[in-house]
């Protein structure tokens, strides 16, 4: 069984595009390869083993250089599985302590991860971190490893990821204690609800997503964020590029800097009910974030830019970063509807 569950799990944590979200020791690009995919399909004989399969083989076509392995499977069946179809299943991970919810028709086109897992699983400061693909784009995520280049720390810090910083400090690495309160799959609504224990002057940490779906292509996400101790806490966002646009919102050059290496900070002052800030891809699909009236009578926002290198070849890059600031020390939510 925990032969077949090691397995089952490199299979469980895949994307749709059949890219792994960069959760554990990966890169952006990191996939299941043609020999790993093979052996799950003909050693266990699944339907979706075997569809996943013959799609990384359909891919590999494509490539003008294919690396080669000394492994081989031998095969002792041919026979292939009836009707081979990818399914991708909404799953908490006990021992990685990461909540995933598919989103979309048959869980196709969308995914939201939820992160509370021990330092060893990732190696970054980043428990709670919320991760968010749908349609092919990464719309919240994480900037990945850059292993041997001198920035390396700027991605393993808490500020490179999607929640809240308290009191302008690092998470802690050991004794994070990711800590599950609800994982609920039901028609239309899923729920999961995480806490962990990463700032010592902290009694509560906790993070609920809800995903709810109107139809097969229509979803909000309510992201219910609660802390309990320090006095600054700080929730940060970071976009994938400069493609945005800002409504019900006056922009106001912030005089005094921002932590997290921060740049070019603007103070985002409401100028009606309905302020949100949208994030577009190539194909023009959007990514919405409201922010309600309500939260800047306690919050204030800022939009900046930082540090956005991913790779080799990205040197120097920026991206915007969300900065939500509530700087008293009594508990907050932070609530945020995308």
């Amino acid at each position: 069984p925990k032969y077949h569950a090691i397995w089952k799990g490199m299979y469980d944590t895949l994307l749709q595009n059949l890219l792994y979200p960069a959760s554990a020791d990966s890169y952006p690009d990191t996939s299941l390869n043609l020999t790993y995919s093979r052996i799950l399909a003909y050693r266990f004989r699944r339907p979706e083993y075997w569809a996943l399969y013959l799609k990384v083989k359909e891919n590999e076509k494509k490539k003008e250089h294919v690396k080669k392995t000394g492994i081989q499977c031998l095969p002792f069946d041919n026979k292939e599985p009836l009707n081979p179809s990818l399914v991708f299943r909404d799953l908490f991970f006990p021992d990685l302590r990461q909540g995933y919810l598919r989103i979309g028709k048959n869980n196709e086109k969308g995914t939201l991860v939820l992160n509370a897992s021990e330092w060893g699983i990732h190696h970054h400061y980043d428990s709670l971190n919320l991760f968010y693909y749908y349609d092919n784009t990464e719309w919240l995520s994480d900037l990945g490893y850059l292993w041997d280049q001198p920035h390396k720390f700027m991605t393993v810090r808490t500020a490179a990821h999607q929640l809240v910083i308290v009191d302008e400090e690092e998470q802690k690495s050991k004794g994070r204690n990711g800590f599950l309160h609800h994982f609920v799959v039901k028609d239309g609504i899923k729920l999961v609800d995480l806490s962990s224990d990463v700032y010592p002057q902290v009694t509560s940490y906790r993070r609920a997503c809800l995903v709810v779906e109107h139809d097969d292509d229509r979803h909000y996400i309510l992201d219910l964020f609660r802390v309990d101790g320090g006095t600054t806490k700080d929730y940060l966002i970071h976009g994938i590029h400069f493609n945005y646009e800002i409504k019900g919102l006056k922009k106001e050059k912030r005089k005094a800097g921002l932590p997290y290496d921060l740049e070019d900070p603007e103070e985002m002052i409401p100028e009606s009910d309905r302020a949100v800030i949208t994030w577009f891809n190539d194909e023009k699909d959007r990514f919405d974030i409201f922010l309600p009236d309500l939260l800047f009578a306690e919050e204030k926002a800022v939009i900046a830019t930082g540090f956005g290198q991913r790779g080799k070849t990205d040197l120097g890059a920026k991206i915007p970063y969300l900065l939500r600031r509530y700087d008293k020390n009594t508990a907050h939510t932070f609530v945020t509807v995308m």
